[in-house]
Order: structure tokens, then C-alpha cells, then sequence
């Protein structure tokens, strides 16, 4: 019976040490009660971004950012997205692609004025296209879209963390 007790005292503490610890060095969630980032949720209005690639884009961005109900700024994106050849079979066929993203981004506010933040960021994802029998345009095709879906989310997701990091800048 004591045993037991001390088993699960101990997985008690143990789940409390790391928290304890990330509150003892000052970390605070960034999206929790009285944070800046908790006050980004509505206030973006996401410009329309040309191309498969920028919806998907866009798309994400407004379903992390929410819907722009309270709008005090406007996000205008550049998508930059490639795609390169990166391995070749001896028969000189490209087995594997590599899909790079790059988005700049600007937040400017409705009212006018100078843009409150200027950035840009990059994602990378790959994807394979054997030359076998068994490989098809089918599975090739949607392993495609797969590696550019990805490489969109990635840039979306890494843009809201920005936004949110400074949102002490602009949201307040």
C-alpha cells in the first residue's frame, strides 16, 4: 500500500517539477489571461494571396489567426514557392523533389501609417516520385501536394509566432 502511495507522489512530482520550474524562470503562455499574443485573435485581416499555394496559405493564416472581425490590421503576403530536382536515378530521372517556400510579410494598420512589422520567413519539405512499376501519377501527384501543403502550414504557423511575439508592439 505505501509503495503505491510513493509511485504515484513521485509521478506527482514529477509532473510539478517541470512546470514549477518553467514558472520559477518567468515563462508565461503566450497565448494565456493578460498576454499580448491572446489579443491577436480577430484583429488581422489576411489580403488575398494569388495561386493554389497562397490560398492554402491564407487559408491557414485566417483559420490561426480567426476570422477578421475586429480588424485593426492587414497582412499583405509575397509567396515565393519552388520546387528542384534534388536526386536522379542512373537513367538520369528525378526520384525526389525538394518544395522551398519563402514568405515576406508585412502588417500594416487599417488606419494608415508606417507597416508595424516587416518579415519573412522560410520552410522546406520534400517528397518522392519513384520510377517504378508500382509508383503512379496518382500517388506522385498527391505526394506533391502533400509536401507544398506542408511547407504552406509550416510558413502560416511560423508568421502567427511572429506575430504573436510581437504583439506587445502592436495588438495592445
Amino acid at each position: 500500500m505505501w509503495l503505491s502511495d510513493r509511485r504515484t507522489f513521485l509521478k506527482l512530482l514529477a509532473g510539478a517539477t517541470p512546470a514549477a520550474a518553467l514558472t520559477a524562470c518567468g515563462f508565461e503562455p503566450m497565448y494565456g489571461d493578460g498576454a499580448p499574443a491572446r489579443h491577436i485573435y480577430g484583429r488581422v485581416d489576411v489580403d488575398l494571396i494569388p495561386t493554389e499555394r497562397g490560398y492554402a496559405l491564407r487559408e491557414r493564416l485566417v483559420e490561426l489567426l480567426g476570422p477578421p472581425d475586429i480588424a485593426s490590421h492587414r497582412l499583405v503576403v509575397d509567396l515565393n514557392v519552388e520546387t528542384d530536382g534534388v536526386a536522379l536515378t542512373t537513367e538520369n530521372v528525378t526520384t525526389r523533389y525538394e518544395v522551398k517556400g519563402e514568405a515576406s510579410y508585412r502588417l500594416v494598420p487599417l488606419d494608415g501609417g508606417p507597416s508595424a512589422l516587416t518579415d519573412s520567413v522560410f520552410a522546406i519539405s520534400r517528397y518522392s516520385a519513384p520510377e517504378t512499376e508500382t509508383s503512379s501519377a496518382y500517388a506522385i501527384r498527391a505526394a506533391e501536394r502533400d509536401a507544398n501543403l506542408r511547407v504552406t502550414r509550416n510558413l502560416a504557423e511560423q508568421m502567427v509566432r511572429r506575430l504573436a511575439l510581437n504583439a506587445p508592439d502592436w495588438a495592445t
